[in-house]
């Protein structure tokens, strides 16, 4: 097996929190190198451009999910898989991103036969190439997650980011349009399957990619059709709003819906993956899981209220500073938007527990039934006529129907746990946004009119009261997880497990 192998063996694992402290680190820089380039293409670029670009990667997306087919995930939870195993699997989702990226180009004429522009053919066509780079990614990127290899991702991230954020800003300014973002896309796909491929170095010889894929089979089709399922559900509405109400609706509508995903991008999206390798070690231990989940939860739960509120109560403010005056229309559908915040960041496990616990049927049946009601209410918002009808309709599926999903398939069907007991241990968060909110109600009508200044009052009498409020409750502790105060893995206490 060599020496370098012995090394990797002989290797101390790194801890979930100095995992968690090192992926926030680089998220938090790649969230600001990110924010600082969308500040800068949005005063360069039309929301026209934008629109066009939110339908090209919500196709991009989902050819992009049905390229994983499953074995990115596979490669974390199974390890058991052989090095040869690992490089079978390489040369199956290469050879699958080749046919999609063929596939994907193709259906860049229907595409623009639906939304009624030729100006989808060559940027589908063009951007088919990221198909196939994200495709051949999934397995060194496995790998590096199996590994928990988190500095070497972390680096990746901010270095690919600034990067291709770079030259799309200068595509930008040369007036390529919408084309600049489609470039961004894949020089970033580019940069990252070399870096993975360079240190990951998977093993090419002596592969048999259908012997390979057979042992993850069952799992991957699981995970396979909960994850086409899931990008759709939260795709179906760029998909719906660009061709009911047209692409510079589109725009308006995605500004306002990416910037309220930002603080999903800077807490669950960051530790998700430093949560997938740990919580595969508990796959025989529900109990020792369930005690890991429940700390994750109070994290997300903690800060994500206080990300609420603010986010709520500053969308003005907020949008005028990232995106100039004539993103104007964007302002209350973001506002809708984020009063789901905190309901998505707790609901973002669901992958990484049922995962951990090999039940991905569950998964799917969890992502087909949220689904369905996903599009009746997304029906009913495009009904009304309005981009903040539909941003109502995305708001209320995941405050209610997805979190009723969640309680019922995780906590009730997965862990066989009280909902009504796991409900009343976010109270005390819940109870203190609401009055951190009506303290920056109270005091937003004697404000000055600068937004920044706006911002910075808006923001430190909401984050004092909410602080000061969880402290006096007993629930500030919780969001220890996010310092990088102790570096070791996380025990679930016998409290958490009860």
């Amino acid at each position: 097996m060599g020496i370098a192998k012995k090394e990797k063996e002989q290797r101390r694992p790194m801890g979930m929190r100095a995992a968690a402290f090192i992926q926030f680190s680089s998220k938090y820089i790649n969230v600001a190198v990110h924010l600082i380039v969308t500040m800068v293409l949005a005063r360069i670029l039309i929301p026209e451009d934008y629109g066009i670009m939110a339908v090209v990667s919500v196709f991009l997306g989902l050819f992009n999910v049905l390229s994983t087919a499953g074995v990115g995930a596979a490669v974390v939870q199974f390890r058991e898989l052989t090095d040869e195993d690992c490089g079978g699997l390489l040369i199956f989702t290469a050879g699958f991103g080749i046919v999609l990226s063929l596939v994907f180009c193709g259906a860049s004429l229907p595409v623009s036969i639906i939304y009624g522009s030729n100006d989808f053919i060559p940027l589908m066509c063009l951007a088919s190439i990221a198909v196939f780079l994200n495709s051949a990614n999934m397995v060194p990127n496995g790998l590096l997650l199996r590994d928990k290899h988190f500095i070497a991702i972390g680096v990746r991230l901010i270095l690919t980011s600034l990067v291709a954020g770079t030259i799309a800003v200068a595509l930008a300014l040369m007036g390529w349009g919408a084309y600049a973002l489609v470039w961004n896309t894949i020089i970033q796909s580019a940069l990252n399957l070399l870096w993975n491929l360079i240190a990951s170095r998977p093993v090419l010889r002596g592969v048999h990619p259908i012997q390979a894929i057979r042992k993850v089979l069952s799992f991957s089709a699981f995970q396979f059709g909960s994850s086409v399922l899931q990008y759709l559900i939260r795709n179906l509405d760029n998909m719906i709003v660009g061709f009911a109400m047209g692409v510079t609706a589109l725009g308006y509508y995605d500004k306002a819906y990416k910037l309220a995903k930002y603080p999903i991008e800077i807490i669950p999206s960051t530790l998700n993956p430093v949560l997938g390798p740990y919580f595969a070690d508990f796959e025989t231990n529900r109990d020792g899981l369930w005690g890991m989940f429940i700390k994750v939860e109070k994290v997300y739960s903690v800060a994500g209220v206080l990300l609420t509120v603010l986010c709520t109560s500053c969308a003005r403010e907020l949008i005028n500073i990232c995106f100039g005056d004539r993103w104007e229309a964007s302002i209350l559908s973001f506002a809708i938007l984020s009063l789901s915040i905190v309901f998505q960041m707790m609901n973002y496990l669901v992958f990484a527990v049922l995962q951990g616990l090999r039940r991905t049927d569950l998964l799917l049946a969890h992502t087909g039934i949220t689904g369905i009601a996903m599009l009746v209410l997304l029906l009913g918002g495009v009904y009304v006529g309005t981009i903040e009808a539909v941003a109502a309709a995305i708001s209320l599926y995941f405050a209610v129907v997805s979190t009723a999903s969640f309680l019922w398939f995780v906590v009730h069907t997965a862990f066989e746990r009280s909902m009504l007991e796991y409900l009343k241990l976010y109270a005390p968060e819940f109870a203190c946004g609401l009055v951190a909110l009506l303290a920056v109600t109270l005091i937003a009508p004697i404000l000055p009119s600068n937004d920044f200044l706006s911002l910075a009052a808006k923001t430190l009498v909401c984050t004092c009261v909410y602080l000061l409020l969880i402290w006096r409750c007993g629930q500030l502790s919780h969001l220890s997880m996010l310092l990088p105060s102790r570096f070791r893995p996380m025990k679930a206490t016998r409290r958490d497990q009860q």
